[in-house]
């Protein structure tokens, strides 16, 4: 366990709780700050905290367990000398996950993960000719939060960003969206996106999967 002789009061055993530098906001439970993360599907998140006795003097040597939303420990560390410690892991759940001390139902600070979709695209030409078509390919993930859902190309015009073309993923989360541009207009830049939005029962945080420039000529 790393601490000789006895064990700590666990009853008096404190932490300042969770930081990360993804979290958007912090809520406040007494001097326990819980952060709000917004992550991408399986892409890297590391978080830090400490454990403090009483007196202020860090819980040295103790072994803390990282526990998902599915109650699963799904990596372990242990505090340094000052009590603190990093877990770096690739969330593939939403919701509170827990850092718990020695085994002991000590809850050492809740974190609340939502996730986003982790979308990958590809764009054909950049640069077309009046009359041409763009087409933009992708697929997302998880396959289960991918398979029928709604994905937009929309682009800036004025002050706002306004839909071109609509489309829906297959039961693999792959979509393939493509606009036509009118043969007769003028040469002009536009700035576009790929969006996937919330919609009803869809668990994860809406994302705005690429952007990029589109040049007509």
């Amino acid at each position: 366990m790393g601490q000789r002789g006895t064990l700590p009061n666990f009853s008096r055993i404190e932490t300042r709780g969770i930081r990360a530098h993804q979290a958007r906001s912090y809520s406040r439970t007494g001097r326990l700050l819980i952060p709000l993360i917004a992550s991408t599907y399986g892409r890297p998140v590391a978080v830090s905290g400490r454990f403090l006795h009483a007196s202020g003097r860090g819980l040295r040597g103790a072994t803390v367990y990282l526990v998902d939303p599915k109650g699963f420990t799904a990596v372990t560390t242990r505090t340094d000398g000052r009590g603190r410690f990093t877990f770096k892991i690739r969330p593939r759940r939403s919701g509170t996950w827990r850092a718990i001390a020695l085994d002991r139902p000590l809850v050492v600070a809740p974190r609340v993960i939502q996730l986003r979709s982790l979308v990958k695209s590809r764009i054909g030409s950049r640069s077309l000719r009046p009359g041409e078509t763009l087409g933009v390919s992708g697929v997302i993930a998880p396959r289960s939060a991918g398979r029928r859902k709604l994905v937009k190309l929309e682009w800036r015009l004025g002050g706002g960003c306004r839909p071109r073309q609509l489309a829906t993923a297959d039961r693999r989360g792959r979509f393939a969206l493509r606009y036509r541009f009118s043969p007769g207009t003028a040469a002009f830049r536009v700035p576009i996106r790929v969006v996937v939005p919330r919609e009803k029962g869809w668990s994860l945080l809406p994302i705005v999967a690429r952007r990029f420039d589109v040049r007509v000529r």
